[in-house]
């Protein structure tokens, strides 16, 4: 998750957003990000995942074998009254998972967000 983590602050980054937190589990991430009006959010999370999956299945010792990310993802957008508490929520992901204390909204996931089938082009 370290690797993944500074890399994808490195490219948020280059892309002119700020990253304030990034928390997960083995299966999946959140990211607190404040991204510029002139950049599309679909076009942040496009680099975003583009970028860091080649960056981690082009590393040499990593036993990672052919990482790639979800299809979907979700997004909420925030006021500054929001944002402390839902960085300390995402900061704290795996205990969150460990105690039961997640917030269902935020970890909703569906079979949509799987990788493209065979079916999914006819």
């Amino acid at each position: 998750m370290k690797l993944k983590a500074c890399y994808i602050i490195g490219k948020a980054d280059a892309l002119g957003c700020i990253t304030h937190a990034i928390g997960g589990t083995s299966d999946h991430i959140h990211i607190v990000a404040s991204i510029p009006p002139k950049l599309a959010i679909s076009e942040y999370v496009s680099q975003i995942k583009g970028s860091s999956s080649h960056h981690l299945n082009h590393q040499p010792n990593l036993p990672l074998s052919k990482f790639g990310w979800q299809r979907g993802y979700g997004v909420f957008s925030l006021d500054k009254k929001q944002l402390p508490p839902v960085v300390e929520y995402v900061r704290n992901q795996k205990e969150h998972h460990k105690q039961g204390t997640t917030i269902p909204v935020l970890e909703r996931y569906s079979d949509y967000d799987d990788a493209p089938s065979k079916y999914d082009t006819i």
